[in-house]
């Protein structure tokens, strides 16, 4: 049996899957536009929903879907119902991936590779023929949520469009989507929008809270809530991924003021250990962090609210050590050099230490 949690656009490893949640914070406001149009009986038969990766989409689609499956034609009266429902048969059913009204396209999953498949294919939006033509299994909405409709490659994209255009009686789909401005124009015509926005830090902390999900303290926590952007799914990623360790690292370096080369081969060391081959993510995506803060800091003379507490000083510090316009060259040369790294198969170690030379050399990239 595949791995189900490493194919839905807001699961992390580390967090639970978005089928069994059964709380939704900070998108109450996306809740009420989807309630008040299915309390006037003109419900739009398919609904794009966007937003920042990890905020939640596919946790909230979960929660309309039970909503709908469970109330039928009748919408609920608050938004409560939908955002704080307990579980009941549906949702069980639900998350179980046993309920015969719903059908989820997704990237199928690579048995050999252990990971899902980089595009979701013709072949899984061709399920929807059979699912659509006949009768519903049980009473009710029947409904199709395509998790990552930015991985459709364009004949899945061509196949989804013909049944969006003439969709058949109480159907409804859900399509999630990081990036709705790179779909298909004909796609996005036929969709009503639910975009949601980040959440606040006292709705990120609710959900992490609900989830489980801690780093090594509440310091851990404190910081990965500053630096996620209102994005639960990014906080957990921070936790879990060891790119929070590789920022404090990085500011570790900043604050001892000490650049000595068998510091930052030790770095080096550390964030291309991961596998045999190395892993320059982890350095790449805390730099991708840390860059941007120091800039705001330049331009605006204070750190910027997302940087954490421990950090401030340290960023405001670094952002006088170059002109401001040097620290987006800093980082479009970290993501070339990253870039060449992998086309070509280059020593990861030698080319995190290339990075970093060239963050913490005050020369190297004026």
């Amino acid at each position: 049996m595949s791995d189900d949690t490493q194919q839905d656009s807001d699961c992390r490893p580390g967090a639970p899957h978005p089928r069994t949640r059964f709380g939704l914070h900070g998108h109450d406001r996306a809740v009420e536009v989807f309630l008040s149009s299915w309390a006037s009986g003109r419900l739009p038969h398919a609904w794009l929903v966007g937003g920042e990766e990890g905020i939640g989409k596919a946790t909230m689609a979960y929660h309309l879907i039970r909503a709908l499956l469970r109330h039928g034609d009748r919408a609920p009266a608050t938004v409560a119902e939908v955002t704080q429902a307990p579980p009941d048969e549906v949702a069980r059913r639900i998350a179980a991936g046993g309920h015969g009204n719903l059908i989820v396209l997704r990237r199928p999953w690579d048995d050999k590779k252990k990971r899902a498949q980089a595009v979701l294919p013709v072949a899984e939006v061709r399920r929807l023929g059979g699912f659509l033509s006949q009768t519903a299994s049980e009473k009710g909405w029947r409904i199709v949520l395509v998790d990552g409709a930015n991985d459709m490659n364009t004949s899945a994209a061509n196949a989804l469009l013909k049944s969006l255009e003439e969709p058949p009686r109480k159907t409804l789909f859900f399509l999630i989507s990081d990036r709705p401005g790179a779909l298909l124009p004909t796609i996005r015509s036929r969709c009503a929008r639910l975009e949601l926005q980040p959440l606040t830090q006292a709705d990120t902390r609710l959900v992490l809270a609900e989830i489980g999900t801690m780093g090594e303290g509440e310091g851990d926590l404190d910081a990965a809530v500053a630096l996620s952007a209102g994005s639960p799914g990014q906080a957990v990623s921070l936790m879990t991924g060891g790119v929070l360790g590789i920022y404090r690292d990085l500011l570790g370096l900043l604050g001892d003021g000490d650049l000595a080369r068998t510091q930052r081969e030790a770095l080096a060391t550390a964030v291309t250990a991961k596998s045999g081959e190395g892993d320059l993510d982890g350095l790449v995506a805390a730099l991708g962090l840390l860059l941007p803060q120091i800039a705001r800091a330049g331009a605006c003379g204070a750190a910027p609210d997302d940087v954490p507490d421990f950090a401030r000083d340290l960023i405001v510090r670094e952002a006088g050590r170059r002109p401001l316009d040097a620290w987006p060259a800093v980082w479009e040369k970290t993501v070339d050099i990253a870039g060449e790294a992998r086309a070509y198969n280059l020593d990861p170690y030698q080319t995190a230490l290339h990075i970093l030379d060239d963050f913490l050399d005050p020369g190297g990239a004026a």
